[in-house]
């Protein structure tokens, strides 16, 4: 997913990559996102490879509905072929309760 940055006071500045770019962390661990406990099950797609970035201030996170769209398609195929427990209550995840902080948890 590319982040779309927004300074205070501005519109959105910039692409997506560019501010894939500028928002990289130098901390990122480009290969974290490989190592999710589901990804030897479903293979993480190359998008989330290739543009993963650390946005730390939550003002300067946004998402578009087609990223959102393709989060849901891979949390879908996830809970589907991978039993991923709530953390709260330890019951196994289905698609019909998963909820953001699921996806926060596990992905």
């Amino acid at each position: 997913l590319q982040p779309m940055s927004r300074h205070r006071g501005s519109s959105i500045a910039g692409s997506g990559s560019q501010a894939a770019q500028i928002l990289r962390a130098e901390d990122h661990d480009s290969n974290s996102v490989n190592r999710v406990t589901w990804s030897t099950k479903v293979s993480v797609p190359h998008v989330y490879r290739e543009h993963g970035t650390s946005i730390h201030l939550t003002e300067d996170r946004g998402i578009a509905l087609a990223q959102l769209n393709m989060l849901c398609d891979l949390a879908r195929r996830v809970v589907d072929c991978v039993e991923l427990r709530d953390g709260t209550n330890d019951t196994p995840l289905k698609w019909e309760v998963l909820n953001m902080y699921h996806i926060k948890d596990h992905f």
